[in-house]
C-alpha cells in the first residue's frame, strides 16, 4: 500500500487529549497528542475527518499543509 499526500484544507477544532491516552493506556506518551477534526483532500476525494497526531507530526503537518497516510 502506498502513502498519500493528505493536504489539509480546513482545521475545525484542535484538542489535547495526551491526558485522556495516558488515563485509557496507563502511561504518558513520548510526546503531545491532539486530535484534529479536519477537512482534507486526497487526490480529490475531499472528507471531514477527525485523526491524532502527535506534535512532531503537527508540525510537520502544519508547516507543509499535508500529512502522509
Amino acid at each position: 500500500m502506498n502513502l498519500l499526500e493528505h493536504y489539509i484544507e480546513k482545521i475545525y477544532s484542535k484538542e489535547d487529549v495526551t491526558d485522556e491516552f495516558e488515563k485509557k493506556i496507563g502511561h504518558k506518551p513520548h510526546e503531545r497528542l491532539y486530535l484534529l477534526d479536519i477537512d482534507v483532500n486526497c487526490y480529490g476525494r475531499k472528507e471531514r475527518i477527525k485523526k491524532s497526531f502527535f506534535e512532531s507530526e503537527l508540525n510537520f503537518a502544519e508547516k507543509n499543509g499535508y500529512y502522509m497516510a
